[in-house]
């Protein structure tokens, strides 16, 4: 995934390093991923490993506690823990960055605001047990990672670079003692100003160019062709949330654009606040913005956030009010932990051999084969490089269930292309025994 969600600026800094230790724990081995998966969990017995190696620093420990996956995709799970005694605040856990390095010159990294870029790879988390009771004392972080390369069999480490607890998100409907009018912040953001329109097609044909799943060709649908500018405007968006400002609003090719700026040295409301069109009548549905993204001003002292609502005149605005939520620091420990790992575990891929024929986009092209694990899919075709790199896949077990695809990585050249989806939890490989590429059904054979 592209850094396009928000570009913020790199502090260096000089940062103690933590201590690792390795600790061996009696428990069952796929306790963790019985908690996440329940009797799925059974998929990963045989291409999981359970390392505990551990890193300690500032009163925080971070450990692997497990890892799965197979010759191109890998879970991790890590738990963090307060060693002074204290419980962790809020009900999140974020970090100002997070890489995962494979040893070998290319390596991927990960920021918990930005994503991954790296040549197809990709990455998503998520903390998976912020409603439970037992969050406060131990936190529990799901990371599912997609590569080109093989990571199976290969060393790497986890670097983990400041500790931020958060409550996310806060509802400002919770706490602002007025909400924004948009029709008059629109005339007073407009009234004798010309606006500074600039042309977007640059993001347009990248993400064109990059789309791996549904929700990036989603997103690549809502970019604009022209994107509003700062003005200056600098309006408090609400009483009691410092540092977050409405700095312009306009239409731009038949869409409302919203501009925020965000103070960035302020000790909470980090750059995450996703505003929202609120209807003033209750029984209407509010509008979240089809498009967003962040950037840091040119002296790093502030970050803009980009919106675009599908709302097309001035007069529908009368109908709304601006509101939304945001992520709340609440503490931040500093420091960089760094943990090893070793993907030692087994690999179960299935290889089904297919060449088969399809057309998509009117244009043929052969199903080489199907390699299928446990926790992803992997696609081989043989022709035109069809939508820009990007295919649509349905995934389907014997009893006729779909089974749902998560993110993954594609590498492609104009005659050959390789897909990887992840699945959203593990499978039983035997069960699958249908796909569906852009319409095109293919039985597999077991």
């Amino acid at each position: 995934m592209r850094k396009i969600f928000n570009k913020k600026s790199i502090i260096t800094v000089f940062l103690t390093m933590a201590v690792l230790t390795t600790s061996v724990y009696a428990l069952d081995k796929n306790e963790a991923f019985k908690d996440l998966f329940d009797n799925k969990s059974q998929y990963l017995d045989e291409s999981s490993t359970h390392p505990q190696h551990s890193a300690q620093l500032n009163g925080i420990k971070v450990t692997l506690v497990s890892m799965a996956g197979d010759e191109k995709n890998a879970y991790f799970v890590i738990d963090f823990e307060n060693t002074n005694g204290r419980e962790f605040k809020g009900n999140n856990i974020a970090f100002e960055q997070f890489q995962i390095k494979i040893n070998r010159p290319k390596f991927v990294w990960f920021n918990q605001n930005i994503g991954v870029e790296n040549s197809g790879s990709g990455m998503s988390w998520r903390v998976v047990n912020s409603e439970d009771e037992d969050f406060g004392k131990k936190p529990r972080l799901f990371v599912v990672m997609s590569e080109n390369d093989k990571i199976a069999g290969e060393t790497g480490e986890i670097v983990i670079e400041n500790i931020i607890e958060e409550l996310n998100p806060v509802s400002l409907d919770n706490l602002s003692k007025s909400k924004l009018d948009l029709y008059k912040l629109y005339t007073e953001s407009t009234a004798n100003y010309k606006q500074t329109i600039v042309d977007n097609s640059e993001e347009i044909k990248w993400a064109n160019e990059n789309k791996e799943d549904m929700y990036q060709t989603e997103y690549a649908n809502n970019i604009p062709s022209h994107k509003l500018q700062p003005r200056g405007l600098d309006r408090q968006m609400f009483e009691d949330l410092d540092g977050v400002f409405i700095d312009n609003i306009d239409f731009v090719d038949g869409k409302l654009h919203i501009v925020t700026r965000f103070i960035n040295q302020r000790q909470s409301f980090g750059p995450t606040l996703s505003p929202k069109v609120q209807s003033k009548d209750s029984s209407q549905t509010d509008i979240n913005p089809i498009y967003n993204i962040f950037e840091s001003a040119s002296n790093q002292d502030s970050s803009y956030g980009y919106y675009v609502y599908d709302i097309s005149t001035p007069e529908e605005l009368k109908q709304y009010d601006l509101s939304g939520w945001y992520s709340k620091e609440l503490n931040k420990t500093q420091g960089v932990w760094k943990i090893p790992f070793n993907a030692n575990y087994k690999v179960t891929n299935k290889k089904i051999k297919l060449d088969e024929k399809i057309k998509i986009d009117d244009e043929e092209s052969i199903v080489e084969s199907v390699f299928i694990s446990p926790i992803s899919i992997e696609l081989n075709l043989n022709g035109k490089n069809p939508n820009n790199g990007y295919v649509n896949l349905k995934v389907f077990d014997k009893s006729g269930s779909e089974i749902f695809l998560s993110g993954g990585s594609n590498m492609s050249s104009k005659t050959k292309a390789t897909y990887v989806w992840t699945f959203m939890e593990p499978v039983d490989i035997n069960a699958i025994n249908k796909i569906v590429i852009e319409g095109n059904e293919i039985m597999l054979k077991n």
